[in-house]
């Protein structure tokens, strides 16, 4: 059952991240985050009824989901930047600060496979966001002009601020999904997945009167796309929590990470995105680190 969960989890995660990265065209970070939580609401009915939610100890746990609905508004943020294959290589790198917070804070260890896994996810990562985030750019840089090095270095610095965002959105929602599983275990998946999908539309809501209050737009709340791809990630949410039950993490983590190959196809196939021995070579690295830090 648990291999069945992690291939519809892929499916869903790859089309939707696809979608989405389209909706974000007509719609915003914290707008998409907000039909984020409405879709996740929606497509979690069905199994908030055969998983009841405990609500009790509300404020021992609530705080934790809440938390975690914070550190996944860096993915939006994260997704709209750069080219769609680079940086769902770079945000699946998450699975790795899973790994080391796990390690580092909930005690588990690593054996000596998976610290090559760690490396080879480290070098895929570093290789990505040197060749690939924001490449339109870079390559408008002609080498041959002395003249444009000021132009390179800007290139260059902008490369290296774009890795940084999606790379701290991983950190942030590599130890988040790490740190819900107290809520699952405690609580069951459903309570988590309200507690979170209600707290992204309550704190999407007020960060939108906040930051965007002299271009408030409610039509940027129904974008298609965003929906569309937001319904399905949440679809592979449910699957994804609902998988928490049988086994840790750290295995689930990994596997379900894969999904960025399929993402860099959608990307080569419908976004036009072009591929070079270096990128498949960096992605291919990538994920061989994701699947290798599995524990069998």
């Amino acid at each position: 059952m648990l291999y069945i969960l992690i291939a519809v989890i892929t499916v869903l995660w790859a089309a939707g991240q696809s979608v989405l990265k389209a909706g974000l065209v007509e719609s915003t970070p914290i707008s998409s985050s907000i039909i984020n939580g409405t879709c996740g609401l929606v497509a979690g009915l069905p199994f908030f009824y055969f998983n009841p939610p405990d609500f009790t100890d509300f404020t021992t746990f609530y705080p934790v989901s809440a938390w975690v609905a914070l550190c996944y508004l860096t993915y939006y943020y994260a997704l709209n930047i750069g080219e769609l294959g680079a940086v769902s290589s770079l945000l699946n790198t998450f699975p790795l600060y899973t790994v080391l917070f796990a390690v580092f804070v909930m005690g588990e260890k690593l054996i000596t496979r998976q610290w090559i896994a760690v490396a080879l996810i480290i070098a895929g990562g570093v290789v990505i966001s040197g060749n690939y985030i924001n490449e339109s750019d870079g390559g408008a840089v002609n080498d041959n002009s002395a003249g444009r090095g000021g132009d390179k270095n800007k290139a260059g610095y902008k490369r290296f601020i774009l890795s940084f965002i999606v790379i701290s959105a991983a950190v942030c929602i590599g130890i988040a999904d790490a740190v819900t599983l107290p809520v699952v275990i405690n609580k069951g998946p459903s309570t988590h997945l309200i507690y979170f999908w209600s707290t992204q539309i309550i704190l999407g809501l007020f960060l939108k009167a906040c930051f965007e209050r002299k271009n408030f737009d409610f039509k940027k709340l129904v974008s298609k796309y965003s929906i569309i791809g937001n319904f399905l990630l949440n679809s592979g949410a449910v699957c994804f929590v609902l998988s928490m039950g049988y086994g840790q993490i750290s295995i689930i983590e990994p596997l379900t990470s894969t999904y960025t190959l399929f993402v860099a196809l959608i990307a080569w196939k419908y976004f036009g995105e072009k591929f070079t021995l270096i990128k498949t070579a960096a992605i291919i690295t990538t994920v061989t680190g994701i699947i290798m830090i599995l524990r069998w």
